[in-house]
């Protein structure tokens, strides 16, 4: 770590922990552990970023409401982190609501060098992390920030937060992540940056039109077998054009039925014995309002016969 790093972390240590007023006493053990994961991290420190209540002390931006924290370092980071994540996470609010957006602590950085975006979840606070090459590229920030928050929103109603059905949460996050993007380019206008570049909704629109056409054959339909279907679950994050038509298939239902998005969260209520599948018919007996909307989540789980 640099020692310029390393001096605007001590800055912004004793900044954060001896200047915030007495209000926001309940964010400093969250500030403090932000300081300690960006210094064991090596990632650069310019400014935290924490919604909403507005704080500035020479040049420093802190927003506080003890929930979403964002590390910005480089200089494309600083200009377009804030106004993209406020706009992405805006759609996720309209799904989701604020309850489930803001019900956990969360740090949010870009790490170019890492090998793929990820909900880090064995820290304290959790993180997510996007690996754009550099945050001019505003498509690539908004579909890896979206599928991150989309495993943020489903953990808020995990009872155990290790639970997960990989083969569906990954599709879940892969489709949703696209309609983001889908919805980013219709509202185009409404985000910030609209006024650096009002034409950016056409590209955000070829993003995700070109991951859409991007298919092969479905291993979920060819799927036979519960070892079928345990190697799926095994694979599904090295494999992920392998669900891509099932993936398409659930982008295509959330653009016919958005008010029913949010009843994905609670899919891990759900997930039968033998930690391969859902139990729809159960799902939808204790959701008849969303009783359509389920049942077309249901068709994308392999139907294996049992023998």
């Amino acid at each position: 770590m640099g020692h310029d790093t390393e001096r605007k972390a001590k800055y912004l240590d004793t900044l954060l922990l001896n200047h915030l007023d007495c209000q926001y006493s309940q964010v400093k053990t969250l500030v403090k552990s932000v300081v300690k994961t960006v210094k064991e991290r090596s990632v650069r420190v310019e400014s935290l970023i924490i919604f909403r209540t507005s704080y500035d002390k020479r040049g420093v931006n802190v927003v506080v409401n003890n929930v979403w924290v964002l590390v910005d370092g480089q200089a494309n980071e600083r200009l377009y982190m804030r106004p993209l994540f406020e706009f992405v996470l805006g759609m996720f609010k309209e799904i989701f609501g604020d309850e489930i957006m803001f019900a956990e602590p969360c740090v949010v950085f870009n790490d170019p060098a890492a090998p793929f975006p990820m909900l880090v979840t064995h820290s304290n606070p959790i993180m997510i992390r996007t690996t754009a090459s550099d945050l001019k590229y505003w498509s690539r920030f908004i579909y890896e920030v979206a599928h991150e928050l989309t495993h943020y929103a489903i953990r808020q109603q995990k009872k155990d937060k290790k639970t997960i059905l990989r083969w569906f949460e990954e599709t879940i996050c892969e489709a949703l992540s696209m309609y983001i993007l889908r919805l980013a380019h219709s509202r185009w206008d409404k985000c910030p940056l609209y006024r650096c570049n009002p034409a950016y909704a056409q590209a955000l629109r070829g993003y995700y039109v070109d991951i859409y056409n991007r298919t092969s054959g479905s291993v979920l339909r060819r799927c036979s077998s519960y070892a079928d279907l345990r190697y799926i679950e095994d694979t599904c994050q090295d494999d992920r054009e392998g669900r891509s038509i099932d993936r398409n298939y659930l982008f295509d239902t959330f653009i016919s039925m958005p008010n029913d998005i949010k009843t994905v969260i609670y899919y891990t209520q759900y997930i039968q014995l033998n930690g391969l599948q859902v139990d729809f018919d159960t799902w939808k007996v204790d959701n008849k309002n969303s009783e359509r909307f389920i049942a077309k989540l249901s068709s994308i789980q392999p139907a294996i016969s049992v023998r």
